[in-house]
C-alpha cells in the first residue's frame, strides 16, 4: 500500500492548475520547456512587489564563456555589506537570473543582504558537468571581487533553488578542499543529492505534484547522458568520501518533494560529519512549493524562515 497523501488545500488547488494547464503534460521536451518556464515562473512570485536599492546586470567570465549575473544592493552603504551568491532551478535545463530574480530580491529584502543571482549553462547543449563547473567558475570570480561591489569576504554565503541549491552545496566541498572560497552558510532550497540512489517513495511522492515521472525521467537524462556520472560527487554530493568541516545549512524541502528521501539521507551524512543542519520540511507541500509565494501562505511562511535563518547567519 502506497504512503496516503494530504496536500495543503492551496497547494492541491495549484497543483490542479498546473496540471490542467499541461505544464509538464504530453509530449514532455526539455529544451521546448525553457520559454514556458520563463514565462510561468514570475507568475508564481510577483518579483515587482518586491523593489531594492539597486541593481545591475553583469557579464562574468567562466570557462570560457560569458554568463550573465544579476546584483542586488538592499541599501546605499559606507560599510561592506554580506553577499549571497545564488543559482537558480529549472530542473538543470531550464531557468535563469529571470526565474530567479524574485527569489534574489526577497533574500536581499528580507537578509539585508548584497545578492549576486547567477546563470550557468544549461543542458542537454551543455551536459553535465558543465553547468556545476560553471557555478565554480562563478564562485571563484564572486570571491575575488567582492569587495569591488561593496560586498563583505567575511560575511559570504552560498545557496539556491533545486539544481541551483545541489551547485550550492558541491560548492562548498570543493572550496573546503582547495581552501576558497570561504563560505559561511549554505541555503539549500529543495535540492536533489543522489542520482544513483534507489528511493521507493520517489514514484508515490510524484504523482502528489505535477511533474510526471517521465517528464523528470527526460530531464535528467539531458543532463546526465553518461550514467556514469551518477555516482559523481558533483552531482551526487551525498556519495562524497568526505562531508566534514562544511559550512553550517539551512535546508529546506516539503514532505512530498520527490527528491526528499535522498535529501533526508544528506542530511544524516551531514550531522554524522559534524555540520550543523536546520532542516524544514514542510508537510503537505510538493517539490518546488516555496517560489509560489503568491499562491500559498505555506510558502511565505518557508521563505521568511529560510531569511530569517540566513539573515541571522550573516548578521551575527
Amino acid at each position: 500500500m502506497g504512503t496516503p497523501i494530504y496536500l495543503d488545500s492551496e497547494m492541491e488547488i495549484a497543483v490542479a492548475q498546473m496540471a490542467q494547464a499541461g505544464t509538464f503534460g504530453g509530449d514532455f521536451d526539455p529544451v521546448a520547456f525553457r520559454p514556458v518556464f520563463e514565462q510561468f515562473s514570475p507568475l508564481l512570485w510577483n518579483r515587482e512587489a518586491m523593489p531594492v536599492h539597486q541593481l545591475k546586470d553583469i557579464a562574468i567570465p567562466a570557462n570560457g564563456a560569458q554568463l550573465t549575473a544579476r546584483i542586488y544592493w538592499p541599501r546605499a552603504s559606507d560599510r561592506p555589506l554580506p553577499v549571497l551568491l545564488f543559482f537558480h532551478g529549472g530542473g538543470y535545463t531550464s531557468g535563469s537570473i529571470n526565474t530567479a530574480d524574485a527569489h534574489c530580491r526577497f533574500f536581499c529584502r528580507e537578509a539585508d543582504c548584497i545578492v549576486i543571482n547567477a546563470d550557468y549553462r544549461l543542458a542537454p547543449e551543455h551536459p553535465f558537468p558543465t553547468g556545476v563547473e560553471d557555478t565554480f567558475a562563478i564562485a571563484d570570480w564572486a570571491a575575488a571581487h567582492l569587495a569591488e561591489f561593496g560586498g563583505d569576504p567575511a560575511r559570504f554565503a552560498i545557496g539556491g533553488d533545486a539544481p541551483g541549491a545541489s551547485f550550492a552545496t558541491v560548492n562548498t566541498i570543493r572550496a573546503r578542499d582547495r581552501g576558497g572560497p570561504k563560505f559561511i552558510c549554505q541555503i539549500l532550497l529543495g535540492p536533489s543529492a543522489d542520482f544513483a540512489g534507489h528511493y521507493p517513495e520517489k514514484d508515490e511522492y510524484l504523482q502528489a505534484g505535477p511533474i510526471p515521472a517521465i517528464a523528470l525521467q527526460k530531464l535528467e537524462q539531458a543532463y546526465l547522458p553518461d550514467d556514469r556520472a551518477q555516482r559523481d560527487w558533483r552531482c551526487s554530493p551525498l556519495l562524497a568520501k568526505d562531508l566534514s568541516r562544511l559550512p553550517p545549512a539551512f535546508i529546506l524541502s516539503a514532505q512530498y518533494d520527490f527528491l526528499r528521501p535522498e535529501v533526508d539521507a544528506y542530511v544524516a551524512r551531514l550531522r554524522a560529519s559534524g555540520v550543523a543542519v536546520a532542516y524544514q520540511v514542510w508537510p503537505g507541500a510538493v517539490h518546488n512549493f516555496f517560489s509560489m509565494c503568491d499562491q500559498l501562505e505555506i510558502a511565505r511562511a518557508a521563505m521568511r524562515n529560510a531569511a530569517a535563518h540566513l539573515r541571522k547567519a550573516l548578521h551575527p
